[in-house]
């Protein structure tokens, strides 16, 4: 088998992740044909020599004497000691990336940007890469532009395993790169930098999505309280069949299908599809929702179908309160969120309800419910992950509503390609691309069991067996019977709330004080700060030792708010973002104490401590809010509050 071929088999088994962009959309591309000359050098390893045209002279990719050791010498200063990621400009022939895979931590990973088609194509017919292409540390992004680029690692980062990383990026530019790209890799750095690791205000957002759903925690408190959680039902459908039914195009081929598993196997729709289902007649057994904002307005509010008392709702009690008013009359099951910092803490408040992987869509919770209650074949419908061939991204009994939030990560300059279970080309975002790496990396991680992709459609989910639902109802489904969800939830007996509510307020209170705390020591060392910015702003060039030294006081102070904020899990969720930042600019400076770089980590430190701050004010003022809310319900005050008396908060800077 030549070259060309064993790395398009290892490409196939979608171990790296490899993007191109959809040749179909006219995007900005920065690829231009070159002509390339394979030569083998001295040391007997082939390099390549880059012509713009007929009559330029040329430049080599690598070395014409040693590639492999000029590579060694290239990333030889990186630091492999931690995990952390780096960014390379240009795939060469591969040889710096083999260098680096040696040298990494098993946890850190590598993104290879390379923006000329020949380049790539001339490598993968040349050079054996299986060692990298089955390697899933490496990300490989070919002929995407800046923006495309951006958004991919944007969404990338939404996944903690990428983002925990942030704090150690390492950026490498093979010179041939350079040349044919020249300051395209300084470009990319500088907004890389600037959109991901942080624009720093841009910080806030976060802390605001984090914020609803501290607030909305609390809110749904009784929800948690007189519910059972999802730990109750640890392995009750161990070895049953259940099927996972998500809002994908591919639904409308097979969901009338779906009705013959009722009493069969545990069905799980997604919030998104469950008024299809309802048309069509069918009753899931349970429907999951994990949006914060979004669920109510868009698949509740002015709903034309009824929801039937014996569908049971499961799910994080983040959602706004509106979804549960929604589900009045319905039992619920409640799922934390495993590894999310809130979650945890109110969990164990109340002595573990219990918590699964959710991942990023709401899909990955049905899914992780139905890992958790033991489900085996798990069975997924309408899961597409791509377009239809119509160009469609969901059902046709999905609402429009719906359809039209999707328009925000479905334009021309987020499209892709994947792969379908032909190996075909199939027309994806980057958003999906990620939703498709979490199933992947669940399925991995959960040996014994079998994966069935039945959704007749989209991308192909490693791990699954593709099968149509048929197939999957007359092997696996057509002979079982199960008790109904709503059959077996027990009611929850609480005989003195007002303790828990008690309990919480203790918890709270001291989260309000931890806060407090880094509020004032924020300000103080913020004065600070600017008093010494004032002083020296217009001669901070030439001052002397002395002078550095009483800066370097000032700005050493400002490092007991850092600790603090590492001492507390609530603390870490709020400002990880913002530590990760701050880490990764300071380091940038260097070790030199010049006046530069000092000034410098003085104005660092100014927009750390005044991010800091006022992300403080904020969760204070919440968590007064909070705790007036729980001292209310511990009071005994009407069980049917106005979530909005709460939500009223005045915030004074």
């Amino acid at each position: 088998m030549a070259i060309y071929e064993r790395n398009l088999k290892s490409k196939g088994k979608g171990i790296a992740m490899i993007v191109e962009p959809d040749e179909s959309i006219e995007n900005e591309s920065y690829n231009y044909p070159v002509i390339l000359e394979n030569i083998i050098s001295k040391s007997g390893l082939l390099t390549t020599k880059i012509k713009m045209n007929e009559s330029d002279a040329g430049f080599f990719m690598h070395s014409s004497y040693d590639p492999v050791s000029e590579a060694k010498r290239q990333i030889e200063s990186l630091n492999y000691d931690k995990n952390g990621m780096f960014i390379v400009f240009g795939i060469g022939l591969g040889y710096q990336l083999l260098e680096i895979k040696k040298r990494m931590t098993e946890k850190s990973k590598v993104v290879v940007i390379e923006n000329s088609v020949d380049v790539y194509n001339n490598t993968m017919r040349n050079i054996k890469l299986k060692e990298l292409l089955e390697d899933n540390r490496f990300t490989f992004i070919i002929d995407l532009n800046i923006g495309q680029t951006i958004m991919f690692l944007r969404e990338m980062m939404r996944i903690p395993v990428f983002f925990y990383l942030l704090s150690n990026v390492q950026f490498v530019t093979l010179s041939y790169y350079e040349k044919m790209f020249p300051r395209k890799a300084s470009e990319f750095t500088k907004i890389l930098l600037e959109k991901i690791l942080g624009k720093w205000h841009s910080l806030g957002n976060a802390a605001v999505d984090t914020i609803v759903g501290l607030v909305q925690n609390f809110y749904n408190i009784d929800e948690a309280i007189f519910n059972p959680g999802i730990d109750y039902f640890i392995d009750k459908y161990k070895n049953k069949p259940t099927i996972v039914v998500s809002a994908g195009p591919s639904l409308d081929k097979n969901i009338e299908l779906i009705k013959e598993a009722e009493g069969k196997a545990v069905i799980i729709a997604c919030d998104a599809s469950l008024r299809a289902l309802v048309k069509k007649g069918i009753k899931p057994d349970v429907v999951v929702s994990l949006e914060r904002v979004t669920v109510y307005d868009q698949l509740l509010k002015n709903r034309d179908y009824e929801i039937a008392e014996d569908i049971v709702w499961a799910g994080p009690p983040l959602v706004e309160p509106n979804v549960f008013k929604e589900f009045k009359k319905n039992k619920k099951i409640i799922c934390y969120k495993a590894g999310e910092t809130i979650n945890t803490w109110i969990d164990e408040i109340l002595g573990g309800k219990g918590t699964i992987y959710m991942g990023n869509s709401v899909a990955h919770v049905a899914f992780g419910f139905a890992l958790k209650i033991g489900a085996d074949p798990i069975i997924l419908t309408g899961q597409d992950l791509a377009f239809s061939e119509n160009g469609d991204t969901h059902g046709s009994g999905i609402t429009d509503v719906v359809k039209q939030a999707t328009t925000h990560y479905t334009q021309p300059k987020q499209i892709i390609y994947l792969k379908d279970s032909n190996d075909k080309p199939i027309r994806s975002t980057i958003l999906w691309k990620t939703m498709l790496i979490e199933f992947e990396n669940m399925i991995m991680q959960c040996k014994g069991r079998t994966f069935i992709d039945a959704t007749e459609g989209g991308a192909y989910i490693r791990g699954t067996k593709v099968m149509t639902l048929r197939e999957t109802i007359d092997k696996y489904i057509k002979d079982q019977t199960i008790e109904r969800v709503n059959d077996i939830i027990p009611k929850v007996n609480v005989d003195k709330p007002e303790e828990i509510y008690k309990t919480l307020i203790k918890s709270v209170d001291e989260k309000r004080a931890l806060f407090k705390k880094m509020n004032d020591m924020s300000q103080e060392c913020l004065d600070n700060i600017r008093i010494t910015k004032k002083e020296y702003d217009e001669r901070y060039k030439t001052i002397n030792e002395e002078q550095k030294q009483s800066i370097c006081n000032v700005l050493v102070k400002s490092n007991e708010v850092y600790e603090l904020m590492k001492t507390d899990i609530l603390t870490i969720i709020f400002f990880q973002g913002l530590m990760t930042v701050f880490v990764v600019e300071i380091n940038k400076l260097g070790l030199e104490l010049s006046n530069e770089n000092v000034w410098n980590n003085l104005l660092l430190q100014e927009d750390f401590l005044l991010i800091t701050r006022d992300t403080c004010i904020a969760v204070v003022a919440v968590m007064d809010k909070i705790l007036e809310f729980l001292k209310d319900k511990a009071d005994g005050k009407p069980a049917e509050t106005d979530f909005s008396k709460y939500l009223s908060i005045e915030i004074i800077c």
